[in-house]
């Protein structure tokens, strides 16, 4: 599961944030046994009624204070009376609307008055995003305990509304857009709309059709490359959209929901919103969700360029649908003949090795290439291996000896020696910076050790879940077998990771000082001699002098990658080890469905 903030808009945002809040309470017993969802609802409509019963199993789920925001606009006529000293406003609210007094009870189906009171209301709503967030952070421990569940990484941001009022159409492109600077890149964010097409609200007029349309034109023009949404919302200018954010789509993932297809037309509206709900409550309460991400993730090439028209591909749709069929027909027929033979086959009893480390280090790590040890460093080669498939401890070596033989070559005098390496360091040493907080601003070499980490995380936790599976498969092995390689491969990495800090601490980061130091005196050594001419051996002495500046530059630089690899290299680490404890929680799980499972099967192939 991943921590969850779902942002209603205007009436059909609430009926659906009630829906999901439904179904939370009929899965898990109560709002508070999920704690990793948050909803927040922005209406210009007070304590919109709402059609969903707001009592379920005997517990209130109607919408805290603390969730709600209500965007009104008490002295609209005074502010549009001097519209002209509100440039932000001025620029794009329309003169025919002039004549607003306010805006307290629904936007009116009127998309600029929906738009002019999320400006309105704007830091109340940020302050009541920034709070339905942190209420979602730090429950990992429950959630494991409670649920047995570990949280994944990132946080998603559902908004769910209708294009065919004001207050949805009208706010849904700043809010997406705001969203983007709200939440930093750091945590990982993703958002999914789901947006309602006016095909649901037949029989309210033309207007619904109007704003949806004219929502969908704007939706659609902010989704194509080369387009940018530029908005303020306040005098301030930080209150406005960032640049970076501005150049992006809306959101990650835009789903248009109708009320029909070539196959069938949803009754009533309610219909088509429970279907929604169940798609948003599904994709953060079930193994649903993953197999929805895989569909999403082969399709995303598809739509990241625009079709031969040059109209974006960004939008999707989905549609739920259940199959029935005969269950104890199907367990009475089959079960007892062959589940209790696959379960039985499944739990595979057969001894684990007593050597398991040996296993592990000389079979199962090197097969990962994750083997560690003084004559291999799989594990720390992967991290630094450059472009042309070489670590950067062996490009170093590679551009020492490159210099060596373009002084050779150009033959420098010795009385310019020291301005060549300088010269030569300087252009080298821009390779090694990583004084910036965000590694995408790091230096090439570092900043592609940040991508092979980031390639090898999921990577190497992909490999070794399949390891994992291919034991239990494995009839020579089994699930007894995978219980003590995951128990003994966590003391394993648990010595690699000491192991990387103690050798970074105690090794290469005072050979990069010490480096650094005898660097900085040759370099002052080494001219000094070429200026002393009636120096005895100064021929020899001087190449002495370089013999040592070079072996100071590869030592410092190979410093500097073997720290950083060793650093990076306890990221991976502990990453791993993220993952074998979600596996052993996982063969905790099957070994009791497979006891569970073969205790039936005998009951039932005895009755």
């Amino acid at each position: 599961m991943t921590p969850t903030v779902v942002i209603g808009l205007g009436g059909t945002g609430k009926e659906i944030l009630i829906k999901v809040r439904r179904m939370i309470v009929e899965a898990y017993g109560s709002l508070d046994a999920l704690p990793i969802v948050s909803f927040l609802h922005i209406d210009t409509e007070q304590n919109a009624k709402v059609s969903e019963p707001q009592l379920v199993l005997k517990q209130d789920i109607s919408l805290r204070p603390a969730e709600q925001v209500w965007a009104k606009v008490e002295d609209a006529k005074a502010i549009l009376n001097k519209l002209s000293a509100y440039e932000y406003l001025a620029e794009w609210f329309p003169s025919q609307l002039k004549g607003t007094d306010s805006i307290l009870a629904g936007a009116g189906q009127i998309r600029a008055l929906g738009k002019f009171a999320f400006t309105i209301n704007y830091q109340a709503i940020k302050t009541s995003f920034n709070n339905a967030k942190a209420r979602i952070v730090g429950h990992e421990k429950f959630m494991l305990d409670r649920w047995g569940v570990q949280l994944d990484k990132g946080v998603n941001i559902f908004i769910v509304c209708s294009l065919s009022g004001g207050t949805g159409s009208g706010m849904i492109l700043d809010l997406a857009y705001n969203l983007r600077d709200w939440v930093p890149l750091s945590d990982l964010p993703q958002s999914s709309a789901y947006l309602v097409l006016p095909g649901a609200f037949s029989g309210l007029g033309d207007r619904v059709v109007a704003n949806a349309y004219a929502a969908l034109m704007e939706l659609n023009h902010y989704s194509r490359g080369d387009s940018r949404f530029e908005s303020q919302y306040s005098a301030s200018p930080s209150d406005r959209i960032s640049t970076q954010s501005s150049q992006d789509i809306p959101f990650n993932f835009c789903y248009l929901v109708g009320n029909s297809n070539d196959k069938v037309t949803f009754p009533n509206l309610g219909a088509v919103l429970e279907m929604v709900s169940q798609n948003v409550f599904l994709d953060f309460s079930s193994g649903f969700s993953q197999y929805k991400k895989l569909v999403r993730d082969n399709i995303r090439k598809q739509w990241a360029s625009p079709d031969p028209l040059g109209y974006p591909q960004s939008f999707i749709s989905f549609g739920l649908s259940s199959i029935q069929f005969p269950v104890e027909r199907v367990l009475n027929a089959c079960a007892a003949r062959l589940a209790g033979r696959i379960a039985t086959w499944w739990a595979n009893p057969t001894p684990a090795p007593t050597a398991m480390r040996d296993v592990i280090k000389t079979e199962i790590l090197p097969g990962l290439r994750l083997a560690e040890s003084d004559n291999e460093h799989q594990f720390l080669d992967g991290i630094s291996l450059g472009d042309n498939m070489k670590p950067y401890s062996k490009e170093v070596a590679d551009w020492v000896a490159a210099t060596r033989k373009r002084r050779n070559d150009l033959n420098i005098p010795f009385e310019n020696l020291q301005r060549f390496i300088l010269v030569e360091q300087e252009k080298y040493n821009p390779h090694f910076n990583d004084s910036d907080t965000d590694p995408r601003r790091w230096s090439d070499y570092f900043q592609k050790m940040w991508d092979n980490l980031n390639r090898l995380m999921p990577q190497k936790r992909r490999e070794l879940r399949e390891t994992v599976y291919k034991i239990i498969e494995d009839r020579f092995r089994g699930p007894k077998f995978a219980r003590q390689f995951l128990e003994v491969l966590m003391e394993v990495l648990a010595e690699y990771r000491s192991r990387f800090d103690q050798d970074r601490q105690k090794e290469w980061l005072p050979r990069e000082r010490s480096a650094a130091n005898a660097l900085q005196v040759l370099i002052k050594q080494i001219d000094d001699h070429a200026r002393q001419f009636l120096l005895l051996n100064r021929k020899g002495v001087i190449e002495e002098d370089l013999k040592g500046i070079m072996q100071a530059l590869e030592s410092l630089y190979v410093s500097k990658v073997e720290v950083k690899a060793r650093t990076l290299g306890v990221t991976l680490i502990d990453a791993l080890r993220e993952e074998i404890e979600q596996l052993l929680i996982d063969l905790v799980a099957f070994e009791r469905v497979l006891e569970t499972l073969r205790s039936q099967f005998l009951d039932k192939e005895q009755t």
